[in-house]
């Protein structure tokens, strides 16, 4: 096949003719075996487009057609497979065939490349998440079969999407022969890898059967000839390469020369995995990475333990189920979005950094749980604002009119038989329309911690069972029939109070909430709200994500602070509505006054970053009163700030000189908000009054 005569297109975008549906954008990548194109369908939006060019030794489309089918079937629920997302379409013309999926606008090899870098929780909440996705694929019978950075996708809110199963490539390739490796799995040609397993390389290889081909000449033959113990376990060594990469900080971990000596046991890959920090890390990465395959363990077991030794129980107990509700078609409006994240405020940062943390924050040390909660509880709602009723109408329609016009409306409001509707700040999920209008009293989810902890267990049991279901039939197996239980009981415990908290009732507190090494989570959160304040359009709400951002601004890390925070603080300063500007120079200054640490990356902060976007929002922006009032309250502050930032710069000009004398290391590499070894910390701030900033509006 990879020798066959194919017709050469000096514009590739002739190949899309015969497929009227697609408008072509834009050529992404050109590979031997086929073309990546962006295009814009007319039902599906933004999708991209796998062109093969269609030639001898191909393998059967029909079936290759039905296998893309089955598995957009069996993977159509958001909530029990929320990590995974297969092809959605296989079309064929008179000269291509073409694979449609989503569109991605990033994926994982290009995040660990990006700034601000990951940092170690986000790194773990990413690999949880991926560690999620191949038990998802695993408890229906299938097997990935080309794990590797490109094919695992990253949103802005770091939610994580496997994709781009290994449908039409060889399960088994020759050891000796580099071309067929070439023409199948590389991505890009200057970055030469390989994260298949030792096994898949046969020296008997002569003829290559597809990853779902019958031919195949191995032990297990991908999706279409049954699934089995060894395709799991190639699939589990390709999955600890790619963990690898991920906390080597984006460095490859092998080659293809390197994995065979791998294999012959001429490489020791622990001198590599030792740049892994944590020894929990080093220790799971290391045992996928097993040569022999039937000493690698499930995916699941693997799940298990990264919860058990590395992921912050928050993971479980509140991030992964708040990621699978803001799957829900109401929730694909960012405002909606907001107004769930407002309506769980309080509670997520209970959940995340604790009850003892809180107390100190609040003044209140040696209070009880209950006291804590309560006090918390009154801080949040006098700090964040809520929306009126008259907006939150306007979002609900909206939210239900753009499920219905992507056909996601009957799925949502079977999703959403909740207990009871409410009014107020909070909107959830959608109860269903009757008479053909639309509802706009909802049931806001209340997510607690005990509900949530139970559902993600719920899940990665059905995952695991599914898991050896498949592996004892050899068959693929849709299985949302028999979990339909565990959503429908998560959303109903979900909603069942969420009336009497809109109302204000007093509610129970929540358990003692997260240790304190759980206290880096919080700069996931703040992504969260981040990313949604971009793209909502109610001014009001852009403001309600500017007070969460003061309320959650002294749990969050440094980095979050000053690669998080002040970045959208300083886009809002020139936002349309004065009211926000206002609000952002506040959050601004509060924010600064809880940098303690700066690296040298941002030593001209103020100068060349915030002075000038402030001189902006007072005189470009027309000077409205309200702007100007909120600088005038706060440019002593900011001045003072200014001088701390002044005096590190000026210390770190001086450790830069001294450090060739002393033969001293470079800065920090990952400019993560830590300040560079040997440089003086910054000098603190008065400490401020207890309570929150007053608001505007």
């Amino acid at each position: 096949m990879g020798n066959a005569h194919v017709a050469r297109f000096d514009e590739p975008w002739v190949l899309l003719d015969p497929y009227n549906d697609l408008a072509y954008q834009d050529l992404l990548s050109s590979y031997k075996l086929f073309k990546v194109m962006k295009c814009r369908h007319e039902r599906e939006e933004l999708v991209l487009v796998k062109v093969f060019v269609l030639r001898e030794g191909m393998p059967d489309l029909k079936e290759l057609r039905r296998r893309v089918l089955e598995m957009k079937d069996i993977f159509r629920s958001h909530w029990l497979y929320p990590n995974v997302v297969p092809y959605q379409a296989l079309e064929v013309g008179s000269q291509s065939a073409i694979l449609l999926r989503p569109y991605f606008a990033r994926n994982l090899y290009d995040r660990l490349h990006t700034r601000p870098f990951l940092s170690a929780c986000e790194k773990s909440w990413i690999a949880f998440q991926v560690l999620c996705s191949v038990c998802q694929a695993h408890s229906v019978g299938i097997a990935h079969l080309d794990l590797k950075t490109e094919n695992v996708f990253t949103s802005s809110w770091s939610h994580v999407i496997l994709s781009d199963f290994a449908l039409f490539k060889p399960l088994v390739l020759p050891r000796d022969d580099h071309g067929e490796f070439a023409f199948y799995f590389e991505s890009y040609p200057p970055r030469s890898r390989c994260y298949l397993a030792p096994e898949r390389f046969d020296a008997a290889a002569d003829g290559l059967g597809t990853a779902g081909s019958a031919s195949s000449s191995s032990s297990g033959s991908g999706q279409g000839a049954g699934f089995s113990q060894a395709l799991a376990a190639m699939d589990v060594f390709s999955l600890g390469c790619v963990l690898a990469e991920l906390f080597l900080d984006g460095q490859t971990l092998m080659d293809l020369p390197e994995l065979r000596k791998y294999r012959s046991e001429h490489l020791d890959l622990q001198a590599r995995l030792a740049g892994i920090k944590n020894p929990a890390v080093q220790a799971i990465i290391g045992s996928m990475l097993n040569r022999d395959p039937l000493k690698r363990k499930p995916a699941s077991v693997y799940l298990r333990e990264w919860c058990a030794a590395v992921a912050p129980r928050a993971f479980k107990g509140c991030l992964f189920p708040l990621s699978v509700v803001l799957l829900h078609p109401v929730y694909q409006l960012p405002d909606m979005r907001v107004t769930l994240l407002r309506h769980n405020f309080a509670g997520l940062l209970w959940s995340m950094v604790g009850a003892a943390r809180i107390a100190v924050v609040l003044g209140l040390e040696g209070a009880g749980a209950a006291a804590t909660w309560a006090a918390w509880m009154r801080r949040v709602e006098r700090g964040v604002r809520g929306i009126d009723e008259a907006s939150f109408h306007g979002m609900v329609n909206q939210a239900a009119q753009n499920a219905t016009s992507r056909g996601e409306a009957p799925a949502a409001a079977a999703d959403a038989a909740s207990a009871g509707a409410s009014t107020g700040a909070g909107a959830g999920a959608a109860q269903p329309p009757s008479g053909g209008g639309l509802v706009p009293r909802l049931a806001q989810p209340l997510l607690r911690e005990g509900v949530c902890e139970a559902f993600s267990s719920s899940l990665f049991e059905h995952w695991e069972s599914g898991c050896r279901q498949c592996l004892a039939s050899g068959r693929v197996q849709s299985r949302e029939a028999a979990a339909s239980s565990i959503y429908v009981d998560f959303m109903r415990n979900l909603c069942g109070d969420a009336g009497a908290h809109a109302l204000g009732a007093a509610l129970e507190a929540p358990s003692e909430g997260a240790a304190g090494e759980d206290a880096e989570v919080v700069g996931i959160l703040c992504n969260l709200i981040c990313c949604s304040l971009q793209h909502v359009g109610n001014p009001r709400m852009r403001a309600m994500c500017l007070d969460m951002l003061t309320e959650l601004s002294p749990f969050a890390p440094q980095f979050a602070l000053l690669e998080q925070i002040v970045p959208y603080c300083h886009m809002l300063m020139t936002d349309p509505a004065a009211k926000v500007r206002a609000r952002a120079v506040e959050v601004l200054t509060v924010v600064l006054g809880r940098v303690t640490s700066l690296p040298p990356s941002d030593m001209s902060l103020f100068p060349e970053y915030l002075f000038p976007q402030l001189l902006s929002s007072m005189i470009d922006m027309s000077g409205e009163p309200v702007v100007l009032l909120a600088v005038a309250r706060n440019i002593g502050a900011l001045a003072r700030h200014a001088m701390r930032f002044a005096e590190v710069a000026v210390a770190a000009a001086h450790h830069t000189e001294a450090a060739p004398a002393r033969g001293g290391d470079g800065g920090a590499a990952n400019g993560g908000g830590l300040a560079e070894p040997g440089m003086p910390p910054l000098p603190m701030p008065p400490t401020p009054r207890q309570g929150s900033p007053g608001r505007n509006g």
